[in-house]
């Protein structure tokens, strides 16, 4: 897949890539709704323009909340 490949080439991860193709497949492929993308690579790199650099760090995986996996279920609120 040529979009793929192009993120990879980027250097940014598979997620964002595919954040990119279903936010535009469920908008016809429409800049705004109205105007035809002709580019899809200019659309993708202001997508990554746009996109935080932080989010190339965080991983879907790991807790960025910092919350305790020990709980006490038997403990009231």
């Amino acid at each position: 897949m040529k979009l793929l490949i192009f993120f990879i080439d980027k250097k940014w991860p598979k997620l964002e890539a595919e954040k990119f193709y279903n936010h535009y497949q469920s908008i016809g492929w429409k800049i705004g709704g109205k105007i035809k993308i002709v580019d899809w690579q200019a659309s993708a790199s202001n997508w990554i323009l746009k996109t935080p650099k932080h989010i190339n760090q965080l991983s879907q995986n790991k807790d960025n909340l910092k919350t305790s996996k020990i709980k006490n279920y038997d403990q009231p609120l």
